[in-house]
């Protein structure tokens, strides 16, 4: 008979299978629309300042809305299970209000402002200066949407309703692909960011019905939403490190060559599709999950839940890293190397990206024990950890910068998250007691021996096909021909070695398809 745990963890994974589906669909649309913007712009002073403008709103957007969510869910999932559903809902409606005010405010002050934080941010040229701050003054009226739409689909997510979140990624596609095709010029595309917001909290509206009933009031000094922002302060800067980090990058990269910045931007782009397509739906979930669990004071089942989390982040990441480094040119030139975006560009990049992408397993562990923190209402320590990792991450940029350039800034990147990763699983295990880690040794092992094995059946296959042709065909046949057998030995060698999350996914995944050839 199966047990509880195991029928969460395959509960969490049924779901995580449909979110993901949506998810692929939704970044497979934003590689179409970064394709479209890299032929229609290319890779230069116009791209730098586009790229560093929204990253800068980015950040301000996922400090804020993410933060306060990550403190938001759990008191708010708490609150409608031993309260009421009422009062759950009031207090929903004040965080909201408090988001719009926020949200108005940080528009204005970003476009009074933008000379003056520009200039912090942005070290290149004075033209790419000022095209940074024109960019930045029209996008900065998204900061109050984009703070909207983040209450509404975290509302959704706490209830259980994890789809339109990831919808509202196919407004931007929209907006942008849009603008390129009809005008083609960097500021048009700036404007279409704009819109894609406003339409990000049009998408979600419908989805609100029967969960939430909106109240127009605002009361400062309710004790849950003086709390939610009292614990949000640590926890809205730990959220925003990996965008604090990019930022920062960018920074010393705005004073090497001109494209250097948007090299970064799309090697964080690529690596960003990694983590939301196959992570996120993980983190998303279990973070509701993890929230009930430390609610309800049902501590086995969180540290059950988190080790079987992490062997489930290895079996993902790890095979992805191993095909994504060889096959790094190839991936560069499919999705970019198009119209303005030349071979010259694909060969800077790709190096770049391979020093991000080594990272993913550091990042998602990361972004995942965040939430266990979180969901335990403990940010403090994501913020230490967080400000270590800053603080390292700048350290190794100013040693990696000079010899290696770009690549040097995304290495540093990704060695600064994997040891903030393993400095806060050290933090848990001393907060929440025993994790039973030793369960989890074998099963890492023979992760990692199935991947060593799948590395060499990626190398051969790749050898296979001549690397000296850069075009779009060849780049796609050697990528298929590597992904595809780097799938079959995979999941050969997750078979054979009985690797436990990689088989069980399986079975659902034949399930499923069984279920579907039953119905047709």
């Amino acid at each position: 008979m199966r047990t509880d745990k195991a029928g969460i963890v395959e509960k969490t994974i049924h779901t995580a299978f449909t979110v993901t589906v949506i998810i692929a669909a939704s970044k497979i649309a934003g590689f179409v629309r970064e394709m479209v913007f890299a032929a229609a712009i290319g890779q230069n002073v116009s791209s730098d300042a586009y790229s560093t403008s929204y990253k800068l709103l980015n950040i301000i957007t996922i400090a804020f809305a993410a933060g306060v969510a990550s403190i938001f869910i759990p008191i708010y999932t708490k609150t409608r299970l031993k309260v009421s559903e009422e009062r759950a809902n009031l207090y929903a409606s004040y965080i909201l209000n408090v988001f719009m005010l926020f949200g108005m405010v940080l528009s204005v002050v970003g476009y009074i402002f933008a000379p003056q934080i520009c200039g912090l941010i942005y070290q290149g040229s004075q033209e790419g200066l000022d095209l940074t701050i024109k960019l930045t003054r029209i996008m900065c009226p998204a900061i109050f949407f984009w703070a909207i739409a983040g209450v509404l689909t975290d509302l959704l997510n706490a209830r259980k309703n994890f789809i339109p979140e990831q919808l509202i990624g196919f407004a931007l596609t929209a907006c942008v692909i849009t603008a390129a095709f009809a005008f083609g010029s960097i500021e048009s595309i700036a404007y279409a960011t704009l819109v894609a917001a406003m339409l990000q909290v049009i998408i979600v509206l419908p989805f609100m019905k029967g969960h939430f009933h909106y109240k127009p009031k605002m009361n400062l000094k309710d004790k849950d939403l003086v709390r939610t922002f009292f614990l949000a302060i640590p926890a809205l800067i730990s959220i925003a490190f990996d965008e604090i980090n990019a930022l920062t990058d960018n920074v010393f990269a705005s004073s090497l060559q001109a494209g250097a910045v948007t090299a970064l931007a799309r090697s964080f782009s690529l690596g960003q599709v990694v983590l939301g397509v196959l992570i996120t739906p993980i983190t998303t979930i279990m973070f509701t999950e993890l929230s009930q669990f430390a609610a309800l004071g049902q501590m086995d089942k969180l540290k059950e839940t988190v080790r079987k989390s992490i062997e489930v982040i290895a079996v993902i990441t790890l095979p992805i890293i191993a095909l994504s480094v060889v096959c790094s040119s190839d991936i560069i030139g499919i999705v970019y190397q198009h119209g303005k975006f030349t071979v010259a560009d694909t060969a800077f990049t790709a190096p770049v990206f391979t020093m991000y992408i080594i990272g993913i397993f550091g990042f998602g562990l990361r972004t995942f024990l965040i939430r266990v923190f979180y969901s335990m209402q403990m940010p403090r320590l994501p913020l230490y950890v967080g400000m270590f990792s800053v603080s390292l991450n700048i350290v190794l940029d100013l040693l990696l910068k000079g010899p290696m350039g770009a690549m040097g800034l995304t290495l540093a990147t990704s060695i600064a998250s994997f040891t903030g990763a393993m400095v806060m699983l050290g933090l848990l295990h001393q907060k929440i007691g025993k994790m039973n880690f030793r369960k989890s040794v074998g099963q890492f092992a023979k992760i990692f021996l199935a991947t060593g094995v799948c590395l060499a059946a990626i190398l051969a296959v790749h050898g296979l096909v001549p690397l000296s042709n850069t075009g779009f065909m060849a780049n796609l046949v050697r990528l298929l021909l590597s992904a595809g057998v780097a799938l079959g030995v995979y999941l050969l060698m997750s078979r054979l070695l009985r690797i436990d999350m990689a088989n069980r996914a399986m079975r659902m995944l034949k399930q499923r398809f069984s279920r579907r050839q039953k119905t047709v």
